[in-house]
C-alpha cells in the first residue's frame, strides 16, 4: 500500500511538475517569425492582469500587423488577433491591397465592462495613411470583429481616439499641408459603427493665441504623435509596463514596475 501511494504522490508531483512549466512557458510566434520595426510596437494595460501587444511581425516572408494578449500581467503570451485590412473600394486609388501595410499607429479604448475598441491606421507605400478600421471587443481583448472604416482625404496622420461609453467615442487626425493645418474630429454615437466629422482645430490659431483649454488634449496628442516617448509605457493601478528594444537582432523586451519601484524584465519576443 505504501508503495502504491509513493508512485502515485511521484506521479502526481511529475504531472504538476509539467503542468506548470506548460503554463509559466512563453507562447509567441512560430520560431520562422520575426519582429519587424520594434520601435513602433505599443503596449496596452487593459487591467492589472490582462496586457495587449501591439506591432508587426514577418512570417515566412510576409509582413503582418499582429494583437497578442497576455492573461497574467505580461508573462506569458498568445497571439489572439491579426487586425483587418480595409475594404473600401477607394483602396483601389492606392494601388490595391498589395500596396497596402500596416502603419506604426495603433490605439486602444477600453471600458471597465470588457468593451474595447482597436483603430488600425493603414498606409500606401507611395500615399501615406489611407484608411483607418475599427474592430470591437466585448470580453477584454480575446475576440474582435469589424465594426468600420474611415478614409479621410489624402496627407492625414492619425493622433488618438478614444470612447467615453459603449456608444459615444472620438477619432482625432492631423491634416498636414501648407495653407490650413487642422485636427478634424470624427465623432459616433452609435458604438464605432458609424462615423461623421464634426469639428476641427486649427493648429495655427492654437499654437499663436493659446488660449483654447479645451484643445490642449488634442494638441498634446500632435506633439506626442511627432516627438513620440520612448520607450513606449502603459500602466494601470500600481503597476507600469514599458517596451525596450534592439534592432539586430530585432526583439522586444517587456519590462513591468512594481510598487516598489523596481523594473523586471518579464518576456522577450521572439
Amino acid at each position: 500500500m505504501q508503495a502504491k501511494f509513493s508512485a502515485l504522490t511521484l506521479i502526481c508531483l511529475i504531472l504538476f511538475a509539467c503542468t506548470n512549466a506548460q503554463n509559466t512557458s512563453t507562447q509567441y510566434f512560430g520560431s520562422e517569425v520575426e519582429v519587424v520595426l520594434p520601435q513602433y510596437w505599443k503596449i496596452f494595460a487593459v487591467t492589472d492582469k490582462i496586457i495587449l501587444l501591439n506591432g508587426n511581425v514577418k512570417e515566412n516572408g510576409e509582413r503582418y500587423s499582429a494583437l497578442f494578449r497576455s492573461e497574467n500581467g505580461g508573462e506569458n503570451w498568445v497571439e489572439t488577433h491579426r487586425p483587418l485590412m480595409p475594404v473600401s473600394e477607394k483602396m483601389k486609388h492606392y494601388g490595391g491591397y498589395s500596396n497596402l501595410s500596416v502603419m506604426d499607429n495603433f490605439e486602444f479604448s477600453f471600458l471597465d465592462s470588457g468593451s474595447g475598441w482597436l483603430i488600425s491606421n493603414w498606409g500606401a507605400a507611395t500615399y501615406g495613411a489611407v484608411a483607418m478600421t475599427i474592430e470591437y471587443t466585448s470580453d477584454f481583448g480575446k475576440t474582435w470583429k469589424r465594426l468600420s472604416e474611415i478614409v479621410p482625404s489624402p496627407q492625414y496622420q492619425f493622433l488618438q481616439a478614444s470612447f467615453s461609453d459603449e456608444k459615444h467615442g472620438q477619432i482625432d487626425i492631423l491634416y498636414e499641408n501648407t495653407l490650413n493645418d487642422r485636427i478634424a474630429y470624427f465623432t459616433t454615437q452609435d458604438g464605432g459603427v458609424t462615423w461623421k466629422e464634426t469639428g476641427s482645430l486649427s493648429l495655427r490659431e492654437t499654437f499663436w493665441n493659446g488660449n483654447k483649454v479645451d484643445d490642449y488634449k488634442a494638441v498634446d496628442a500632435y506633439i506626442q504623435h511627432n516627438y513620440p516617448k520612448s520607450p513606449h509605457e502603459t500602466s494601470f493601478g500600481q503597476y507600469t509596463w514599458k517596451i525596450d528594444f534592439q534592432e539586430s537582432p530585432s526583439q522586444i523586451f517587456i519590462h513591468k514596475k512594481s510598487i516598489n519601484n523596481s523594473w523586471e524584465r518579464i518576456a522577450v519576443f521572439p
